[in-house]
């Protein structure tokens, strides 16, 4: 398993704006995840993990959407499960599975 690389992203919290460090890792599939700003899930990611799946978990945010992330054993046999679940959220906008490039886009490359 490679070392996770990082990037500071600018997460919105209310009113004020505050840095979170985001960790990728070549072993895991990400998604981004887009709340509507007036759920509750949009201010606490981390309490959709336990409705999803238990082997979701939130990385970290950047800008206004929120990284989640799936161990790839995982992901092979049930991501297509795990990503209708979370499309049939309420207060979910959207769900994106991320790609390498993309992650290398953002300023961690990929491993």
């Amino acid at each position: 398993m490679s070392a996770p690389t990082h990037q500071i992203s600018p997460h919105m919290s209310g009113q004020h704006t505050a840095y979170v460090r985001v960790s990728f890792d070549s072993s895991n599939t990400y998604l981004r995840v887009a709340f509507d700003p007036s759920c509750p899930y949009a201010m606490r990611p981390a309490l959709i993990v336990s409705m999803i799946h238990p082997a979701l978990f939130h990385v970290g945010a950047t800008g206004w959407l929120q990284i989640f992330a799936v161990p790839k054993e995982v992901w092979v046999a049930q991501g297509g499960r795990i990503v209708g679940a979370l499309v049939r959220t309420q207060g979910v906008i959207s769900v994106d599975v991320m790609k390498e490039e993309a992650r290398a886009e953002q300023g961690s490359p990929a491993a």
